[in-house]
């Protein structure tokens, strides 16, 4: 299926409802909590917390909290768009 596909699912889900149901459907509940921790990531990276604090707050790897800043440092810096659409405050 192409990206183009994809987006089009994307956009006919009309509620966060909705939207659970079908991650549900399409991921494994692993893949549902690496997708979102690595959101949680991101979110805390751009606000501006330091990679060592993510790692202690969240309790992960500081491995996992570096892949997270590697994507915002060598990404095509949609993630930053996308986050400051939705007004969440970005240090970064």
């Amino acid at each position: 299926m192409s990206e183009s596909e994809l987006f089009e699912i994307f956009r006919a889900i009309e509620s966060p409802e909705e939207f659970s149901r079908f991650l549900e459907d399409i991921l494994t509940p692993a893949e549902r909590a690496d997708l979102g921790q690595r959101a949680e990531i991101l979110r805390r990276l751009l606000s501006g917390a330091t990679q060592r604090k993510i790692a202690e707050d969240m309790a992960i790897s500081i491995t996992t909290v570096s892949r997270g800043n590697r994507i915002i440092e060598h990404g095509t810096g949609m993630i930053a768009q996308i986050y400051a659409r939705l007004g969440w405050p970005l240090g970064r």
